[in-house]
């Protein structure tokens, strides 16, 4: 039985080597994408998690936070908590600085710096190497950093605090941890830095394992109320970078995965013309005695073997594909360097993508072996399959069809569902539409060839043309597996150029809205980091200056914790009272908070106080939401050092041309980092922000299309193998080189327009389930609807070039067999 397994599967990959490549080109592109932005997902997520652990490599079981954000607290609570944990648990106080290493004039790289006990730390580090050098090691560099900083420096220059320090090499040692990130003595740093006796976190980490499920104990919880200190969990943790990355992992892995559902509709269309091109073997396998179960075997078996050859050259070519920015993804919370910095690739991820390789092709097998089983000997005599054709499948089609409608309209009923942060509405509906078109197409394929044909040969009439179309036509199950990959790339394209339209438009028009200033200055070198830079003594200069007609402060903060999630808070003069605030609409969608109500949030100057919402903006900034706090409330709960931008308007009488020298002049005294931007440069800014954010959707886009057209490829190529004896015939009979390459352009235009109309149609109804479906409830904005009808006329008119370049090998191909090899075929 195992030569019978051995010489059925290599005997078929030898005789169609083109036909599993292009398979298996497909299934790897699938499962790259798929590997590739589950890693930049984990990552992101892991940068966030260590940055909080303040890259912890011992058992990290949660920290206590001062302030609640982030903000700096007394070591006598440390000194007092230390009497209060047991022995197994260690106390690692932490003070974190943000520190800046000018890579080029117009790059700077950001990472922090940590203090902590180096004696804790060299104790926990095993991967710390022995050193010879006489040098105190005053520094403990991640190895990623250490490569980057020192590889063509033996000192170098950082901005810390507001002050240049100066670090040779001969300074630091380097780990072999992910990140990038400098560890130093705390006291130095508080020194340093003018924070004596204050720290940012309290790390407790466990080294042994004991049993630490009652940790905290009362007594710590009430001490570290009585200290306005708050214990986060390392669950807590985790959970809180995962809802802060919301819309990087939704876009990511949506994506990704319908990639992959594309790769295995083509790997569906290959069994199905596996299985017409060797149903005759099935019929000796059964009158030479083989079981129908063994044929089912048989048949399977191809499936899994090409799955998993596919998804271990899928992850290898992901794994290449990690080296390069176009598909990592990024928002307002990760570091980009950060990101690349982990090395290291958990097991899971490469097992989840080879599982589902394997998995998918079997899935994607399963019907064709299903007939397999189900084959009779009857077959060997059997020349072609026409007679369970169009006309006994009618019955099918039809049902299936009634079907599809069925799941469409329940598709869209459930998908506009509202239900904040919740995407299983949303998602239930996009599957249902998208398995509803699927099983329409078989009866769209043929009525519309068989109404095609009727209503084209009133006009001209190529003989080509026609038994190009009829033959599709006599097998509609293989040709719609074919033709629905170019429905979902097609679809995927469409609805995702609508769905970042939509948020171009509504960001323009926001923009444009909220800004009604004339300029902003901003500090280009803190831009990336989102860090204040603009000195508040500016605003005191230009408010000096009577020909300027208002100046507005600007101050944003992206991590703004408040419960157990981030947000984004906004401070800018607007009328309110004490203890007001305003938020956006998305914030109220999703949190269910919304005017009239109140927030608890934590401030540096007083604790714990209750907000009131006086008001509920669309604002169109945070996609975890935006609270809005006017800059005399927020200087009395919050210490103000530097701004992050300063609005300014001019009065009527100062001319255009002369505003911009105006500004330069005030900023001479200040450093040159300050930039200047006026209102269009400010619209770009943003709409260059979320191009990054939504760009790795556009290489998916890209491959998407290249893997339905691998699709298409295949099924030429299939179809010139299977029809072989009928093309010889046609050419013993006159058929010239020419109408041999019109009857294979033919059909692959019939494939690609089939396949864009009804992806077009699909699109039509996925862009609004996206954008008020699944948009909506997971980030609780409503965006101004935007169809792309010139990308629509773009690929009408591509589709006869897509069509042309496809049918090229495909002829080849056939005109390298003989009129000989070909009738004697089989």
């Amino acid at each position: 039985m195992i030569h019978i397994y051995f010489f059925f599967l290599y005997g078929y990959f030898k005789d169609h080597k083109s036909r599993i490549l292009f398979s298996l080109c497909g299934i790897s592109l699938g499962i790259a994408l798929f590997f590739t932005t589950q890693v930049n997902s984990w990552r992101a997520e892991e940068s966030i998690i260590d940055a909080e652990s303040g890259y912890s490599d011992s058992i990290y079981l949660g920290q206590f936070v001062s302030n609640q954000d982030g903000l700096l607290g007394e070591e006598v609570f440390l000194r007092e908590l230390y009497y209060l944990v047991p022995n197994e648990i260690n106390l690692e106080p932490l003070l974190i600085e943000d520190a800046f290493f000018d890579v080029s004039a117009s790059s700077v790289l950001r990472f922090p710096m940590i203090g902590k006990d180096l004696t804790i730390v060299t104790s926990n580090q095993e991967s710390i190497p022995d050193t010879k050098d006489s040098e105190v090691k005053k520094f403990i560099l991640s190895q990623a950093l250490y490569q980057r900083l020192f590889e063509k420096h033996t000192l170098i220059s950082l901005s810390l605090c507001n002050k240049s320090l100066q670090i040779r090499k001969t300074e630091t040692v380097p780990i072999s941890q992910d990140g990038n990130f400098i560890i130093t003595d705390i006291q130095f740093l508080q020194i340093y830095c003018g924070k004596k006796d204050k720290i940012h976190r309290v790390l407790l980490t466990n080294n042994s394992e004991t049993d630490l499920s009652e940790f905290p104990s009362d007594q710590i919880l009430a001490l570290s109320e009585k200290y306005n200190w708050k214990w986060e969990t390392r669950e807590f943790v985790r959970d809180r970078s995962g809802k802060a990355l919301g819309s990087l992992k939704i876009n990511l892995t949506i994506v990704s995965l319908v990639s992959v559902l594309i790769s295995f509709f083509m790997v569906a269309s290959t069994f199905s013309g596996i299985y017409l091109a060797r149903r005759k073997e099935f019929g000796i396998l059964l009158s030479l005695g083989n079981s129908r179960t063994h044929n089912l075997f048989l048949f399977f078996s191809q499936g899994i073997l090409l799955g998993m050859i596919g998804s271990i050259i899928g992850v290898c070519f992901g794994t290449l594909l990690l080296n390069f920015d176009f598909l990592r993804g990024s928002n307002t919370i990760t570091d980009g360097s950060q990101m690349a910095s982990y090395r290291e690739i958990p097991s899971w991820i490469y097992l989840s993508a080879i599982s589902i390789g394997i998995f998918g092709a079997a899935i994607s097998s399963l019907f064709s072996s299903l007939r397999s089983y189900f084959i009779k000997p009857i077959a060997l005599i059997r020349e072609s399959d026409t007679t369970t054709g169009f006309k006994s499948l009618n019955r099918l089609f039809l049902f299936a069809a009634s079907l599809g409608i069925l799941f469409i309209f329940l598709g869209v009923i459930i998908g506009f569902l509202p239900s904040p942060k919740s995407l299983l509405p949303g998602l239930t509906g996009v599957a249902l539409v998208i398995i509803g078109f699927v099983l329409i197409f078989p009866l769209s394929l043929s009525f519309t060839i068989s109404v095609s044909i009727r209503f084209l040969e009133r006009f001209f009439f190529f003989p080509t043309f026609r038994i190009a179309w009829e033959e599709i036509k006599l097998e509609p199950l293989q040709n719609s597996l074919t033709s629905a990959t170019i429905l979902l790339a097609t679809s995927l394209v469409f609805t995702l150029t609508s769905l970042t339209e939509s948020y171009e438009q509504t960001l323009t028009k926001w923009v444009d809205t909220d800004n009604q200033f004339d300029y902003s200055i901003i500090n280009i070198s803190k831009l990336t980091s989102g860090l204040p830079g603009v000195p508040i003594s500016l605003q005191d200069q230009l408010n000096k200056n009577p020909i300027f007609k208002q100046i507005e402060p600007f101050i944003i903060k992206t991590k703004f914790p408040i419960g157990d999630n981030y947000y984004t808070l906004h401070v800018y003069p607007f009328p309110s009272n004490k203890n007001e605030v305003i938020v956006s609409s998305n914030f109220c969608y999703l949190e269910s908070k919304c005017k009239g109500e109140k927030i608890e949030i934590q401030t540096e100057k007083h604790g714990k106080v209750f907000f009131d919402i006086i008001s509920v903006r669309d604002h169109f900034f945070s996609e975890r939401g935006t609270i809005m706090m006017n800059v005399e409330n927020y200087q009395n709960f919050f210490t103000l050092i530097e701004l992050n931008s300063l609005r300014v308007s001019f009065t009527q009488d100062v001319p255009e041309k002369q505003q911009i020298d105006i500004l330069e002049r005030e900023l001479k005294s200040f450093t040159t980092d300050l930039k200047i931007l006026d209102k269009n440069s400010l619209k770009a800014l943003y709409l260059d922000g979320m191009r990054e954010v939504f760009s790795i959707l556009g290489s998916l886009k890209h491959t998407a299309i290249l893997i339905s057209l691998l699709a298409l490829l295949t099924s030429l190529i299939y179809n010139i193998k299977e029809k072989s004896k009928l093309i010889a015939t046609l050419q013993s009979i006159g058929l010239s080189q020419f109408q041999l390459f019109k009857l294979i352009f033919f059909q692959s235009l019939f494939f690609i327009f089939m396949g864009l109309s009804m992806g077009i149609l699909n699109s039509l109804i996925l862009s609004p389930l996206v954008i008020y479906g699944i948009n909506r409830n997971a980030f609780g904005w409503l965006l101004d609807f935007n169809y792309s009808f010139e990308l629509l006329f773009y690929y009408i008119l591509a589709s006869p070039i897509m069509a042309l370049l496809v049918s090229v090998y495909p002829f080849l191909e056939a005109r390298k067999k003989s009129l000989r090899e070909a009738l004697n075929y089989e």
